[in-house]
């Protein structure tokens, strides 16, 4: 796992995006990780983590994205295009 210990997000790159968990935002509900468990894992703060080398499919991974009720996993393509969310 990577963890920023003064940055409220946590960055993991896969072969083709990056995640990256707004920590000021989630309230460790613990959806990514239900949804995700290959990627995504919780930390002692009851906030998720992105693991060192997940190994969900990039689909499982933007789906978990998606399922968050408040939007705090923000993913990107690996040449930078903003995935999740949209906007």
């Amino acid at each position: 796992m990577f963890q920023c210990s003064n940055v409220p997000i946590i960055i993991n790159h896969t072969n083709s995006m990056k995640i990256n968990i707004l920590k000021d935002i989630c309230i460790g509900c613990g959806t990514c990780v239900a949804l995700a468990d290959g990627a995504f894992e919780m930390g002692a703060d009851n906030k998720p983590l992105v693991k060192e080398r997940p190994n969900n499919t990039d689909e499982e991974i933007i789906n978990a994205a998606r399922a968050c009720p408040v939007s705090a996993i923000e993913i990107h393509s690996g040449s930078g295009n903003k995935l999740w969310p949209e906007n």
